[in-house]
């Protein structure tokens, strides 16, 4: 236990190798990681005319996560979603 503790703190990940597979639990757990995820597909989807969440949720043999006109994208929405997620924990 650290008794000069400021508070919590949120470091992200940064941009290296993506996993295919990444966020797939949330996303189909439904409930508020989902819900984020989709307020945010929904706005990109508009501006890109592809579904962040369409590419997470291919098959392996079919995924585009390397790439990192999809990844950087997908890593925002899952770290923006994850967050949403936590926070209903305080």
């Amino acid at each position: 236990v650290v008794d000069n503790a400021a508070g919590l703190v949120f470091v992200f990940s940064g941009m290296g190798t993506q996993w295919w597979a990444m966020g797939r639990d949330l996303l189909n757990a439904g409930g508020v990681f989902a819900a984020e995820a989709a307020h945010i597909d929904d706005a990109f989807q508009k501006i890109a005319d592809w579904s962040i969440i369409e590419e997470l949720l291919r098959p392996e043999e079919e995924s585009r996560i390397t790439s990192t006109a999809i990844a950087q994208p997908a890593t925002f929405l899952l770290q923006v979603a994850l967050t949403r997620e936590l926070a209903q924990f305080g």
